[in-house]
């Protein structure tokens, strides 16, 4: 059997306007060109205008999950809000093949002073559900949502985290084809997020197709057939979501790492007989680099020139999230290595064994001492180094795990 497009986007673009006064102006001009006839939008921008999304092309068959990823102000939400026909496209088309579901925006479509219990009913009946079946699956949206004593209080004493498991409660029980979410998943705690997706595995099985947008690159990987990659309101990469993810995250480590000069010395502390000469994170197989693996080793190289003969000495490193609290201090004294400078060019290497950071950036921060610390040589701040993240694991840092299955 065929398998069935319940959306079908084709050549899909949106403009919006930086300046309000001629957005408005813009907007009457538009709405008088539809009157007479001859099309409703430009297709070239005028002054003030920049294009959200241009050019967007895909199809998403019945059963199926899109992730959709890039930085923030790529054209995620616009996308979504288009797909949901909150706004208009300035061209191309959208073809939507079932009863939509979206949660686009925490406690969109919710009138603050309206309670939890009557929120429901105006919700609902925005989704399409009439008042005969929103009272049938009423019990079921309440317990899903769990805001227990809250149900007849105004919404606007609800936490965002209240606002988005009624949100969401309401658009699952609402016998959706299609689920818009954007990112609403990341306000709820851990076990709600479980059931959401539960929920959603659930209606998945029932040939509900979903359209994810989310920062969490283990939600797209770990629940999603594919992946679209928006980068300035363009697809950038459609496909498998491990290979999209891989392409995402490597623009970010190129656009978020600035390069070391050749000779950087800065930062290098007082006027000492040892200079730095430059710095470079160097991988595994002895290149030059500026991002590494999580998972993999990594050396830290400092060169060095030392006009005269310094002895034995001790070093200093700790590595820090970019712009956060150290994550890792140590030095070489601690791992019993002996260490000294003589007269003339040197390096030293520095280890770091299987990187346990996980797609992020992080800094790290030398200092070199006289053996006895009585004389700071030199220092070294806010080495950067982008750790791409291992696709098998979400959060922050990485930790070896085993698993074992006993009968």
């Amino acid at each position: 059997m065929a398998e069935e497009s319940l959306i079908k986007v084709e050549n899909l673009s949106k403009k919006f306007c930086a300046s309000l006064r001629r957005s408005m102006w813009y907007g009457v001009i538009d709405t008088g060109r539809a009157i007479a006839g001859v099309g409703g939008h430009s297709e070239r921008l005028r002054r003030d205008e920049f294009w959200a999304l241009q050019g967007v092309s895909f199809r998403l068959e019945r059963g199926q999950t899109l992730g959709i990823v890039g930085a923030n102000g790529a054209g995620k939400t616009t996308l979504l809000r288009l797909l949901n026909g909150i706004i208009m496209p300035d061209t191309g088309q959208v073809s939507i093949g079932g009863r939509v579901g979206a949660l686009i925006g925490v406690g969109a479509g919710f009138h603050p002073l309206l309670t939890g219990r009557e929120n429901i009913f105006v919700n609902a009946a925005i989704l399409g559900m009439d008042r005969r079946r929103t009272l049938k699956a009423f019990d079921a949206i309440v317990d899903f949502a769990g805001i227990g004593g809250f149900l007849d209080a105004p919404v606007r004493h609800y936490s965002s985290g209240m606002f988005m498991r009624l949100a969401f409660s309401v658009a699952v029980h609402c016998d959706p084809e299609i689920l818009l979410i954007d990112e609403v998943l990341a306000v709820g705690d851990t076990q709600f997020q479980e059931r959401c997706f539960n929920r959603l595995g659930l209606l998945r099985s029932q040939g509900v197709s979903t359209i994810l947008v989310s920062h969490s690159m283990m939600h797209i990987l770990g629940f999603c057939d594919s992946a679209l990659y928006l980068k300035r309101g363009m697809v950038q990469q459609i496909g498998e979501p491990e290979t999209v993810i891989r392409a995402y995250q490597d623009d970010v480590s190129a656009a978020g790492v600035p390069a070391l000069p050749a000779g950087n010395s800065s930062e290098h502390g007082p006027e000492t007989d040892v200079a730095v000469r430059r710095v470079e994170w160097v991988s595994g197989q002895g290149e030059v680099v500026e991002k590494a693996f999580a998972g993999s080793d990594v050396l830290l190289r400092i060169h060095y020139n030392a006009r005269q003969d310094i002895g034995p000495v001790e070093m200093d490193i700790a590595v820090s999230g970019a712009g956060s609290d150290v994550l890792f201090r140590t030095s070489s004294k601690s791992f019993h290595k002996d260490l000294a400078v003589r007269a003339g060019e040197g390096y030293f290497d520095i280890r770091l064994k299987a990187l346990a950071f996980n797609n992020q950036h992080v800094m790290a921060h030398a200092a070199l001492w006289r053996a006895d610390r009585s004389q700071l040589l030199f220092w070294q701040k806010d080495i950067p180094l982008f750790v791409s993240g291992d696709i098998r694991c979400g959060g922050r840092i990485i930790i070896d795990v085993d698993w074992k299955n006993i009968q």
